[in-house]
């Protein structure tokens, strides 16, 4: 019984054949944003219907479309202009032989979207609060992320980072983390491989700034110096204001009776003199 149900499929392939679809793999990797063609044949006696998207929709014949099917004598052409991943799925051509039977034949469609990284590539984060460094990545086929500390890249394996979708999680962050962290995406069906460097800043909230006047402070007639403390991660910038519209004074400027001498590392030297009219 089984041999006579497979002598008659085999007497009904030669005698109706099989459309035929050009590129002939059953499978196709193609880039995004490039254009496509493929065109289905069948029989002299089959009659090509149409192309079916994956969203099982059929193609029409308008040029000016994106996706267009193209009527040749021997069969029916598919063009893509600008392939999307919306694009990606199983392709299939519809036909029809001169007893009804109904005809198809199918590819697939696999949309290649180069790897993007979407982070930023400096990032700051708090001392001995936990975090998120943040990076995400986009391709298709899907990337395996993976996630490299330090400029030899050294593994990240100790249960105080976690890999999540959004990124890399620090359970609490210590100064061994300023570094350079490496967001590394690999696509194994495309070979494609890319590291993404995120430089990780330690950051630490200033503390209260704290003003002194160097002594002899504030004699009339005589010079001045204000020394402004104030500590944080990183090293905090210096700005002076004066007055009660908070005028910013700027370095080596004279206004008024204020002369800034400098300003460096942690400390704003602030110079009040008294100037004869």
């Amino acid at each position: 019984m089984y041999f006579s149900i497979l002598l008659l499929n085999l007497v009904l392939f030669q005698v109706y054949g099989e459309l035929v679809i050009k590129p002939s793999e059953a499978s196709l990797t193609r880039d995004q944003y490039k254009s496509f063609i493929a065109l289905c044949t069948g029989q002299s006696d089959d009659q090509i219907i149409a192309w079916r998207s994956p969203q099982q929709k059929e193609i029409s014949e308008h040029d000016n479309d994106r996706i267009t099917a193209e009527r040749q004598t021997n069969g029916i052409r598919l063009r893509i202009r600008n392939l999307t991943t919306e694009d990606q799925g199983t392709w299939e051509c519809i036909g029809t032989h001169m007893n009804g039977q109904r005809i198809k034949k199918s590819f697939q469609m696999i949309i290649k979207v180069p790897i993007t990284f979407n982070a930023e590539s400096v990032q700051y984060v708090a001392l001995g609060q936990p975090t998120v460094i943040k990076c995400t990545v986009q391709a298709s086929p899907v990337a395996e992320v993976s996630w490299f500390k330090g400029q030899d890249k050294l593994r990240i394996e100790t249960p105080k980072y976690e890999v999540h979708n959004n990124g890399l999680r620090i359970s609490r962050i210590e100064m061994l983390d300023n570094d350079t962290f490496w967001c590394r995406a690999d696509v194994l069906e495309t070979g494609e491989s890319r590291d993404f460097p995120i430089h990780v800043i330690v950051s630490k909230s200033i503390n209260q700034t704290h003003i002194t006047c160097a002594n002899p402070c504030a004699i009339e007639k005589k010079t001045a110096t204000l020394i402004c403390d104030a500590y944080g991660l990183p090293a905090p910038k210096y700005l002076w204001f004066y007055g009660s519209s908070n005028s910013e004074v700027q370095p080596n400027l004279a206004i008024g009776h204020a002369i800034i001498l400098f300003v460096v590392a942690h400390l704003c030297l602030l110079q009040v003199s008294s100037k004869s009219s």
